[in-house]
């Protein structure tokens, strides 16, 4: 049994876009974790109750399976859900709907509990789940991991981390390794590819000031989708890794 259901409607402004005239992935993203945040508020565990306790919410991996990105001006509703946690993780799914109540994004995200502090991960605090009336378990979700950089086909580009790439949590937010990720493909790729899935794992946390490398790799599979795969390093540490499927247009 999964937790309580909250929705929210969105009107996609123009400026939420990207040159596709659809929203971008990490602007959708940003929203969905807004969305999420606001069940947390209304049921009186937000970010500001959970920075009581020392603590905040860090995702450790996110799963996007797209069937179409909407565009301007388009009403989406977005849904979320709670799906159960364990001593250290929860589990959430977020689905997205156009007005004729077509689904057009599905997103899986597996959350853990950090201590701000000392900026290391900590059991889940049971009181600050509790409002969600979500299951408890035992059980791990096993989420398949990212497809690996081929080193020898990967071109490099490097970034420096900026004021506005950092989040409350004072890191880089997870929408903008999404960013780093698309933009190391190329606006001709983008503009003639269509994005099918993402699989995003976070490893490090990567902070204002960093240099950070972002490699990517791309192969055509059997089927004739398009594998890209991304790994962003900082210092020489794996800092995140994702893998992208698309459709060539």
């Amino acid at each position: 049994m999964s937790g309580l259901i909250y929705e929210q409607k969105h009107r996609i402004k123009y400026y939420e876009c990207d040159a596709t005239k659809k929203i971008s992935v990490p602007m959708l993203l940003n929203i969905m974790l807004y969305v999420s945040g606001k069940q947390g508020k209304l049921l009186n565990v937000g970010d500001d109750v959970v920075a009581q306790h020392g603590l905040s919410w860090i995702i450790l991996q996110t799963e996007i399976n797209v069937e179409r990105l909407p565009k301007a001006n388009e009403e989406i509703t977005v849904v979320t859900q709670p799906q159960s946690y364990n001593k250290f993780f929860t589990y959430r799914e977020f689905k997205v709907y156009d007005e004729a109540g077509e689904l057009c994004v599905t997103t899986h995200c597996t959350f853990a509990m950090m201590d701000f502090n000392k900026r290391k991960m900590v059991r889940i605090v049971d009181e600050l789940v509790a409002p969600y009336e979500v299951e408890v378990t035992k059980k791990l979700v096993r989420t398949p991991k990212p497809e690996i950089v081929d080193q020898e086909a990967a071109k490099t580009i490097d970034y420096r981390v900026r004021y506005l790439d950092i989040d409350a949590n004072q890191h880089v937010n997870n929408a903008k390794y999404l960013d780093w990720f698309l933009d190391s493909l190329g606006l001709e790729f983008i503009k003639n590819h269509e994005l099918k899935s993402i699989n995003v794992k976070y490893e490090k946390e990567v902070s204002y000031g960093n240099w950070v490398q972002c490699e990517a790799s791309q192969k055509v599979q059997e089927d004739g989708r398009i594998l890209t795969a991304h790994q962003i390093n900082n210092d020489g540490i794996t800092s995140c890794e994702a893998s992208m499927t698309w459709l060539p247009l």
